[in-house]
């Protein structure tokens, strides 16, 4: 798998490209919300909740709710979130299927496989350690790790630094814009996912490559768009 591409590296993003964690986040957002007297958020609208961290998402949900929080009550209802979040993370979270075949694949190969999430970096790593991911991921970036995070193409850049890699052997998946876009500004070539949160049409995303299923990677070269 991938042995005829010049890639050292696959970064995957988590949520929404390697794992289907929507279930778990939202229920966390929910129950913050509930406390606050808001109604939940639910249907399509839970997409939105992911991709950009969990302060905008608190930002975004209370948004989607009619009211707007100072900068305090953001800070506080964020933490609220992450505290009912840390304690339910992988309650309906799965890897999405084909991953950890990927995964395995990719180690097969000789191919380090890497992960780059606006999650908090501690919280990426309890997840992939619970669900069985982790020994199959050499490093992982979250949202606190270097102070960026994507869009931000440092985010990228300052993990594949601390591995050693440059930019151009590297490969990124992901499902969002905020992917393709920090590959896209990184240098870094990258294919967008059609299983994951997306709002818009992947193929809209401007990335290189779409992939339908894991195992496309092994046809990555026949599927550019």
């Amino acid at each position: 798998m991938l042995q005829r591409l010049p890639f050292r590296v696959v970064i995957f993003d988590l949520d929404g490209t390697l794992i289907d964690s929507i279930t778990d986040v939202a229920n966390a957002v929910n129950l913050v919300l509930a406390n606050a007297g808001l109604a939940p958020i639910e249907g399509d609208l839970r997409n939105s909740l992911l991709g950009e961290g969990s302060r905008a998402r608190i930002q975004k949900a209370f948004e989607l709710r009619g009211r707007v929080l100072n900068d305090s009550d953001l800070t506080q209802r964020t933490d609220e979130f992450m505290r009912y979040y840390a304690a339910n993370q992988t309650g309906h979270t799965t890897p999405f299927e084909g991953a950890a075949a990927a995964l395995e694949w990719l180690s097969q190969a000789g191919i380090q496989a890497a992960v780059c999430t606006n999650k908090d970096e501690k919280a990426a790593r309890s997840i992939l350690t619970k669900l069985q991911l982790m020994p199959l991921i050499a490093d992982v970036a979250g949202a606190d790790t270097f102070g960026v995070q994507k869009p931000h193409p440092d985010h990228i850049l300052k993990l594949l630094s601390r591995m050693g890699i440059a930019a151009n052997e590297a490969f990124f998946v992901g499902d969002s814009i905020h992917d393709v876009q920090a590959a896209r500004n990184a240098g870094v070539t990258v294919a967008a996912v059609t299983w994951g949160y997306s709002l818009r049409p992947v193929s809209e995303l401007g990335a290189d490559y779409v992939l339908e299923k894991f195992s496309d990677l092994m046809n990555v070269g026949t599927t550019i768009t």
